[in-house]
């Protein structure tokens, strides 16, 4: 899988209506950018579509409520966005080109409306919290669509059913390994998104809305997980584009667009690709990422078994361009240098 050829791409964009009613535009011009970070925040999509038809334009500006992007290549194909549109605007383009703006974000209303009012029986450990977390956001998304339907669909049961904008149920994803029971209850009131910040900092991990999964990843980057996939290997011949290049304490490196990509994955890059950072010789200041070895200089950040994990992905396609790239941002899983401030406002 890691070795799969990427040829042919492939593009579908669905808006679909509070009905439930979708259309699709991707035989249409779509240029699209989808940034995601370990950062405790939702997914987010800005795309833009030429020439639709008058209709479809005027519902995109006031009757879309739900947008699913998916992108890639014929032999690594997936969706990498689903959420909500927050805003849509339309415009012209050369006097001739006319296009619909769409700005929309995966997992908002579970990330701005949920609420939490439960009790954990002494015993509870950080799996409990977890899954208690992932249920109340489910929960908040179940109602939001019921009320949708109840509002907005005055027709027959069996197309409420088939209705596309269906809840999502939030699943307890990666966490890290650690059994250890809880002497006293535990009260989780409150906004739910603060509990789940809660658990990060008690576990000393960030967490995000992964798809439809909750996932926590470790500051220092060494610490197991569960439920943790392989690492995807980034080469040229999988797709990898020019050279990676490090920044203090993180890589920067960009390749053909593969959904596969998100934050928290785990990369391979032999260092033999990256190019190190060059190191200062002002003597001013002592930088802490700096090491000697062999009596040689370099920066940490680096790899030594060439194994990452992606903090921030920035997916960025042209269907009639050039353009069809995933930027990365990753640090050495078993880094524990400081980290650039870009890096800690990403995870931050």
């Amino acid at each position: 899988m890691n070795n799969i050829e990427q040829f042919i791409r492939c593009c579908s964009l669905l808006v679909v209506d509070q009905s439930g009613k979708g259309v699709d535009l991707s035989d249409l011009k779509i240029v699209f950018q989808v940034q995601h970070a370990i950062q405790q925040r939702p997914r987010q999509l800005l795309v833009r579509v030429y020439n639709p038809l008058p209709e479809h334009a005027r519902k995109g500006l006031s009757e879309f409520t739900r947008i699913i992007l998916s992108a890639g290549y014929q032999s690594n194909y997936a969706m990498i966005f689903d959420g909500n549109v927050q805003q849509a605007r339309s415009g012209q383009e050369r006097g001739t080109d006319t296009f619909i703006d769409i700005v929309a974000t995966a997992q908002d209303v579970a990330y701005t409306q949920a609420t939490s009012n439960r009790v954990l029986p002494e015993g509870w450990s950080y799996k409990d919290v977890h899954e208690q977390v992932a249920m109340d956001f489910t929960d908040t998304i179940k109602k939001f669509k019921n009320d949708i339907q109840n509002a907005n669909i005055k027709s027959s049961d069996a197309q409420k059913t088939n209705l596309e904008a269906k809840a999502q149920k939030i699943t307890a994803g990666t966490l890290i390994n650690n059994d250890q029971k809880a002497p006293r209850p535990k009260v989780i009131y409150g906004n739910t998104r603060d509990h789940a910040r809660n658990l990060g900092n008690s576990t000393q991990s960030q967490w995000l809305f992964n798809g439809n999964r909750i996932d926590y990843y470790p500051l220092d980057n060494s610490t197991p997980l569960v439920n943790e996939n392989e690492a995807i290997v980034l080469e040229p011949r999988s797709g990898l584009i020019g050279l990676p290049t490090q920044a203090q304490g993180e890589v920067n490196a960009t390749c053909l667009l593969n959904p596969r990509l998100s934050p928290g994955t785990k990369v391979k890059i032999d260092s033999a690709y990256i190019l190190a950072q060059q190191v200062g010789t002002g003597y001013t200041t002592v930088d802490v990422n700096l090491r000697r070895e062999n009596g040689r200089t370099f920066m940490a950040g680096i790899s030594k078994t060439g194994i990452y994990r992606v903090i921030s992905v920035d997916h960025r396609g042209d269907t009639r361009g050039n353009e069809w790239y995933s930027q990365i941002v990753c640090i050495d899983v078993n880094n524990t240098s400081l980290m650039s401030k870009k890096s800690l406002e990403t995870v931050g």
